[in-house]
């Protein structure tokens, strides 16, 4: 019986190995098929037009072909252009016609003003769409070396793989964890977790290697922040920096325990902090951005359970406060009954399984990634409320 039992296991493991192995496979050659084209230009070249009301993020000729920006193609360009964020909110509301013709005469003097300027044009093979605009300073990489790099990382740490997803942008992900970099929070009972680092690429990404954790209790994944700076990114595509990268991926497990020293001592301090009101309520908003129906009664179940801003709300009320009278100022210093951790592990949850909301591997990845940067925030809204 325990030949039989071996026999078995060992089966069932090449099998999953070899399920594994097609995946991965099947990902490259998607990833091969969409993968941007990438062409360097200067910005005073650029063709674009504006005019035609069917497109209403403009669209540029390239060699007598005439191509269409993306929505992500439009705010990439404004963001090449130091116009920042504020100011396109206000000037891009749907685009409206008033607002967009103002700021399409901005673009333009921008472009006029910037001659020597040069930038990357990303074009989707499958869509022919322009999905990017960028300087063309940008590191670039082809998706060969992606994956030979992705590939060195597994390999050199006995890695398995995670996610994987190629956005409508040529953006690239592939995460991974390594069961032997595991480790636990003294303080959290039945709470277990396993490290491992993602990787990413394209054309509004960095070309870099960053920390992934995985909640095994519910299987949360959550992505590091950028801000850290813990894990090797590739700034240019000179030789020196791409062998200091490549040196960088070789230390990958000392950088990955220094990680787990930083996450356990953040788990500890967001455990002793109430969230705020805001902040469930602005996660709340953020995850209801990326649900498919909205009007499906299943979405509004989940959002009570890990959201649930009508109890809070409740429980003002019954303190005589009316929350929604209030300012998003008082919001901030409203504790709610949830920690900084549990509001976290909300956002990863759902980041993390499908709960009928219709939420696609991109919005997903978003959620993580913005996981990541809540938890290492410099300063919480009720840390410091009496």
């Amino acid at each position: 019986p325990i030949v039989v039992f071996i026999n078995i296991f060992y089966y069932l493991c090449i099998k999953q190995i070899k399920m594994e192995t097609a995946k991965y496979e099947n990902f490259k050659k998607e990833v091969k098929e969409n993968y941007p084209i990438r062409k360097t230009m200067g910005i005073s070249e650029l063709n674009m037009d504006f005019e035609n009301q069917e497109n209403r993020n403009g669209s540029i000729n390239i060699e007598g072909v005439n191509l269409k920006l993306s929505s992500s193609a439009f705010k990439s360009l404004l963001k090449t252009l130091n116009i920042n964020d504020t100011f396109m909110g206000k000037f891009t509301d749907i685009f409206g016609m008033n607002s967009r013709n103002q700021l399409v005469k901005i673009i333009k003097n921008k472009i006029s003003t910037s001659k020597n300027m040069q930038v990357a044009i990303y074009i989707s093979p499958s869509t022919r769409r322009v999905v990017a605009i960028t300087e063309a300073s940008k590191p670039y990489i082809s998706p060969e070396f992606y994956f030979n790099m992705v590939e060195n990382v597994i390999n050199e740490n006995q890695l398995a793989i995670g996610e994987m997803f190629i956005s409508g942008d040529g953006n690239i992900q592939v995460s991974t964890v390594k069961n032997s970099w595991g480790f636990d929070v003294p303080e959290l009972k039945d709470e277990a977790f396993h490290s491992g680092v993602i990787v990413t690429a394209g054309p509004t990404e960095d070309i870099a290697i960053d920390p992934y954790v995985l909640r095994l209790i519910c299987e949360n994944g959550l992505i590091g922040p950028r801000r850290l700076e813990m894990g090797p990114r590739l700034k240019t595509n000179s030789l020196e920096d791409i062998n200091f990268f490549m040196k960088e991926i070789k230390a990958l497990g000392e950088t990955n325990k220094k990680f787990q020293g930083i996450f356990t001592d953040q788990v500890r301090k967001m455990n002793t902090i109430m969230a705020s009101f805001d902040e469930m309520l602005k996660f709340r908003s953020l995850v209801e951005e990326k649900v498919h129906d909205m009007k499906d009664s299943r979405v509004e179940m989940v959002l009570d359970r890990f959201f649930p801003v009508n109890d809070v709300k409740k429980m003002y009320n019954e303190k005589g406060i009316q929350l929604d009278t209030l300012t998003n100022r008082h919001w901030k210093n409203a504790k709610t009954n949830m920690t900084t951790w549990d509001l976290l592990n909300s956002v990863t949850d759902v980041a993390s399984h499908d709960y009928g909301m219709g939420i696609g591997e991109l919005g997903k990845a978003d959620l993580k990634k913005k996981a990541g940067l809540y938890m290492f925030k410099k300063e919480y809204d009720a840390e410091f409320v009496l």
